[in-house]
């Protein structure tokens, strides 16, 4: 919603080209904002490296249609650094946590693989 209200704010003064920008693009960032909520509620549901990495590349691609449109509009990245500050802090703690994930799991995969070597005589 915050960035929602970041993408509106101003548009007054942009004129009626962001008007025409924001119209098409507020379809295409409510349907972005439909699939993450779909993600995330099934990464809680199922929480799989495939969903955690599913649900991260949807969030940056949001981020980058995101960006574009507020560059579209007339905005300038100092008007919306905070933003991008914040989206880079969630990509981050998303690709430490995907991280940690892929480490069990790899440390998971060689113990099952120790358990089947026959043992030593």
């Amino acid at each position: 919603i915050r960035h929602a209200t970041t993408l509106t704010m101003g548009l007054d003064h942009l004129g009626s080209s962001a008007h025409n920008i924001m119209e098409v693009s507020s379809d295409t960032i409510d349907e972005k904002h439909e699939e993450i909520e779909d993600s995330l509620e099934d990464l809680l549901i199922f929480p799989t490296q495939k969903g955690l990495r599913r649900s991260m590349e949807m969030i940056e691609a949001y981020f980058v249609l995101e960006t574009q449109i507020l560059k579209q509009i007339g905005f300038r990245e100092q008007d919306y650094q905070s933003t991008l500050e914040e989206h880079q802090t969630i990509l981050n703690i998303a690709g430490n946590e995907l991280s940690k994930r892929t480490q069990v799991a790899a440390s998971a995969a060689s113990l099952s693989h120790a358990d089947c070597k026959p043992p030593k005589a």
